[in-house]
């Protein structure tokens, strides 16, 4: 059909439009099989429908979801009194800015300036309308529940999930409000990662001096050791082993823990962490002699650290053949 025959019929249903197309699926599931022309002819006959058909974010998401942008900017408009009814939770409000450009999320976040508690309700709202908002936005979101965080941060992935688009003071901020409770909101390996991967080196430093008697009950093995490590950069890595370097020192104890360690890091993590192992010899080779039963091990060792680059090619001292064990 033509845009003319389009309209033709819409407008013979016009008066049980609303029977017919009763949400946004329903729209979505008609606009989808159409040109631009005929989605023009049904949207212009069904525009004055809708504040009755848009009743949830999901409805919302479906409208649009086939409409240009000037459709969607009306239906922005048409629906603007009605957003409080539509949007109801962090989710709700992803679900229908991530469609919009940013003019259009300016009518949605001016509809809630300064009712963003009534929508996020925990740390998955906060972060889930965060991540949809440019920086300034963010900042005022942030401090609209800057008071509340406290209460809303229960877990480690509620930490993560708050910091995550937070800059660096507000994160400092957040740290600092949680200082008295960290030992109950990260009680896992998985948290420690989760949490520190987003954090500086000197909020690590903060986080890990108010859990440092835990820690030990935390990282209990080699494998835990690595798990932090794998999603912190080597800045991060070297502040978190300094803070919590008395409770770290002796958990690699051969050189097959060592191997564990590094396996899944990059050059530069590697390096990171073989700089702090190497202690007060200021010799990464020495340490691994310490660790390593016999002269294979240390070999085996030493090429695979070789091979990890943690050795820049003007390094001499990995040739620390004179003093190895005896197989």
């Amino acid at each position: 059909m033509n845009e003319n025959q389009i309209r033709a019929v819409c407008n013979s249903f016009q008066d049980d439009l609303k029977d017919i197309i009763k949400n946004g699926y329903d729209i979505s599931t008609v606009l989808q099989y159409l040109k631009e022309n005929q989605r023009i002819a049904v949207y212009n006959a069904l525009e004055d429908n809708l504040k009755d058909i848009i009743k949830n974010s999901d409805d919302f998401r479906n409208v649009i979801q086939y409409l240009n942008e000037f459709q969607i900017r009306f239906v922005c408009n048409a629906i603007k009194d009605n957003l409080k009814t539509i949007i109801k939770t962090g989710y709700d409000f992803g679900e229908v800015i991530e469609h919009l450009n940013e003019n259009q999320v300016i009518i949605v976040f001016k509809a809630f300036k300064y009712d963003f508690k009534d929508i996020i309700k925990n740390a998955d709202d906060f972060r889930t309308v965060l991540c949809c908002l440019n920086k300034s936005k963010r900042t005022a979101v942030y401090d609209a529940l800057k008071d509340d965080l406290k209460n809303i941060i229960k877990t480690g992935d509620d930490f993560s999930n708050v910091i995550e688009y937070l800059n660096e003071s507000q994160r400092t901020s957040v740290c600092n409000s949680l200082k008295g409770d960290l030992n109950d909101i990260l009680k896992t390996v998985d948290d420690y990662s989760n949490v520190f991967k987003f954090l500086d080196e000197n909020q690590i430093t903060a986080v890990c001096s108010a859990i440092k008697d835990n820690s030990k009950n935390i990282i209990k093995s080699i494998y835990g050791f690595r798990n932090v490590l794998f999603n912190l950069n080597e800045f991060q890595i070297l502040a978190f082993y300094d803070a919590l370097e008395e409770n770290l020192k002796d958990i690699i104890k051969t050189s097959n823990d060592l191997g564990v360690v590094i396996n899944d890091l990059n050059k530069n993590q590697a390096r990171a962490i073989c700089d702090k192992l190497k202690g007060d010899s200021n010799n990464i080779e020495s340490f691994i002699l310490s660790i390593s039963k016999s002269s294979i091990e240390y070999d085996d060792i030493i090429e695979y650290l070789k091979q990890k680059e943690v050795f820049t090619s003007e390094r001499t001292d990995v040739q620390y053949i004179s003093a190895r064990r005896k197989p």
